[in-house]
C-alpha cells in the first residue's frame, strides 16, 4: 500500500497552475469553444482552439524621470503618471528639492504584478473568462482548472 502524500492546499490555484507552466481551460468569449490561458515568454494570454481567437494581457509600464537638477545639481528620481508626458522620450519635470523645471529623459520599466486573485464564481481573475469545466451541483458551482484537476 502506498503512503498518502499531501499535495498542498493551493495546488490548483490560478497562480500555482500558471507558475508550473500548465494551462487553464476556459470558454472562448467569441465562439464559446475550448480555449486556454497560459504564460508564454513571460506574457499571459488566452487562445481558442476552435476559432483561433487570442488575446494577451496588456503590459503596464512605470515611468520615471531620473537626472541631476540644472540649478541645485542634486540627483532626483521622480515617478511620472501624467499620460501626456509619458508619450514622449523626455519631459519637463520639477525638481523635488528646489522646484526648478528640468528637461529629463523618461525611463519606462514594465511592472510585473504577478499577484492574481483567486478564481471566483467560475471566472478567471485576469480576463474574466468562464472556466471550461464548470457545472452546478445542488445549487453550488463546481469547477476544475484543467483536465488534471478534473481527474
Amino acid at each position: 500500500m502506498k503512503r498518502f502524500e499531501d499535495e498542498g492546499a493551493y495546488k490548483y490555484s490560478f497562480y500555482s497552475v500558471l507558475r508550473r507552466g500548465e494551462r487553464i481551460d476556459v470558454k472562448c468569449p467569441k465562439c464559446g469553444g475550448h480555449a486556454s490561458i497560459d504564460q508564454r515568454n513571460g506574457q499571459l494570454g488566452w487562445k481558442c482552439y476552435e476559432c483561433y481567437a487570442q488575446a494577451f494581457e496588456e503590459p503596464v509600464y512605470q515611468y520615471k524621470a531620473k537626472g541631476n537638477c540644472a540649478v541645485c545639481e542634486r540627483w532626483f528620481n521622480v515617478e511620472v503618471t501624467d499620460e501626456k508626458k509619458t508619450s514622449h522620450r523626455s519631459t519637463h519635470v520639477e525638481c523635488p528639492h528646489c522646484s526648478s523645471v528640468n528637461q529629463v529623459e523618461l525611463h519606462a520599466k514594465p511592472t510585473y504584478q504577478r499577484f492574481f486573485s483567486e478564481i471566483c464564481a467560475g471566472k478567471d481573475p485576469v480576463f474574466g473568462l468562464e472556466l471550461y469545466f464548470l457545472d452546478n451541483f445542488r445549487g453550488k458551482i463546481i469547477w476544475a482548472v484543467n483536465r488534471e484537476h478534473l481527474n
